[in-house]
């Protein structure tokens, strides 16, 4: 891809980021699972070769479907992906259940401690 390509991925990843999101670059890189640093040079067009899992990841955290920033890189719009049900996920059920356990045990140990 040539530098204008990564000059309009540059733009729109940032746009999305800070207008759209309003994250910050930790933010977006915390949620895409990469480094800030990579998030910095996407934003900059500080290099025009990536892995292509770390285009999809960033893809998803700005709430792409995973070759969004390859739709961009081909001139067009990239697709927001289908919001997911997190009622419906399996692992969102499995910490919903953690976290509940949790809370009764930090109520429980409160209890102790006031009588």
């Amino acid at each position: 891809m040539d530098a204008a390509a990564w000059k309009r991925v540059a733009e729109r990843v940032r746009t999305r980021r800070e207008d759209e999101l309003r994250l910050t670059q930790e933010q977006l890189a915390a949620r895409s699972g990469v480094g800030t640093a990579t998030i910095r040079l996407i934003e900059t067009a500080g290099r025009q070769r990536y892995q292509r899992s770390t285009l999809r990841q960033v893809s998803q955290g700005l709430g792409w479907v995973p070759d969004g920033i390859d739709q961009i890189l081909n001139g067009e719009e990239p697709t927001e992906a289908e919001p997911t049900t997190p009622a419906s996920d399996e692992a969102y059920k499995r910490l919903k259940a953690e976290l509940d356990a949790l809370r009764q045990d930090v109520e429980e140990l409160k209890s102790r401690q006031r009588s």
